[in-house]
């Protein structure tokens, strides 16, 4: 994959991540203050941005990162990412809420200095979504919309469920960033990120499941032993190579894996595969409609 986006996934996600599961673990989100819905809403977390979409809510939106793909905030204006928000931006916008994903503590002095609540999330599983659309829907009191759209997304999810149930497990490995010219540099997918929850709704096995890492760094031999039957590579940047491109440097480099000897490496190129939000079950169905095709058969 290209440098560009093995950089953006380990500054942007990688290192929020850290922040965000080590603040986590000692600190759940604030249950929402008893006061107005707020009117005037920059969101950081672009997962989030989608969430407040779903909820009918983008009026509300007057600003975001600079990751957020949602195509109805494209015209808001754009703040940097969550690591760098450009505060004198983001203070002109006048929000009376600021929603992060992990905790940043100075953007947190920041915005408590000029009296802008935050809401920080923690979210990188479909229960931890599940509270983050609860808590907004409190927070904006819109508690009938929160559910519906639970509701709604838990009926698409089942529906992926249904279409590979009787299937036989497909042994994966989720490549999320590698070197652009070379198989090296692997990071993939443990057993605690959503991307493990979405792969075993779409009829797959995580080949890395007892690790307890979201995402971790691969080495040659641990892969070898895994010995999956697919590989999944996301490039929502479309920036890697065409997929026999990518088949032939698998080839050359790990010729022994059963899924480069049947041909069934994937690149998926949907933009949203990075983001724990409401687009996960389109998620767990771009992944089933590959993990179940014939070997040889080329994927969408």
């Amino acid at each position: 994959m290209a440098a560009s986006w093995k950089q953006r996934f380990r500054l942007q996600t990688g290192l929020a991540l850290v922040s965000l599961l080590a603040w986590s673990a000692c600190n759940p989100p604030p249950a929402p203050p008893n006061s107005a819905p707020p009117q005037r809403v920059v969101v950081l977390g672009p997962s989030t941005a989608e969430s407040l979409i779903a909820l009918g809510l983008q009026d509300r939106l007057v600003g975001v990162s600079d990751y957020c793909l949602a195509p109805e905030a494209q015209h808001l204006p754009k703040l940097g990412g969550q690591l760098n928000p450009s505060t004198e931006a983001l203070a002109a916008l006048r929000p009376d809420l600021v929603i992060t994903q992990g905790s940043f503590p100075r953007l947190q002095t920041f915005l408590s200095g000029l009296g802008i609540e935050n809401l920080a999330f923690a979210t990188d599983s479909w229960s931890a979504w599940r509270e983050e659309i609860l808590l907004l829907g409190d927070r904006f009191q819109v508690e009938s919309r929160s559910q519906d759209l639970l509701e709604a997304k838990e009926r698409q999810l089942a529906a992926v469920r249904k279409t590979v149930a009787g299937k036989t497990p497909v042994r994966t490995v989720l490549v999320v960033s590698r070197k652009a010219t070379e198989i090296s540099g692997l990071v993939v997918v443990g057993g605690s990120s959503f991307l493990h929850e979405m792969l075993e709704a779409a009829g797959g096995r995580n080949a890395f499941a007892e690790n307890s890492s979201p995402y971790f760094d691969l080495n040659e031999e641990a892969l070898i032993r895994a010995a999956p039957d697919c590989i999944l590579e996301f490039d929502p940047s479309g920036s890697a190579p065409e997929k026999n491109k990518a088949l032939e440097l698998w080839s050359s480099t790990f010729p022994q894996l059963p899924a480069v000897q049947s041909g069934k490496i994937f690149l998926m190129k949907e933009d949203f595969l990075m983001l724990p939000g409401p687009r996960m079950p389109a998620i767990a169905a771009a992944m089933a409609e590959r993990l179940h095709l014939p070997a040889g058969e080329e994927g969408p």
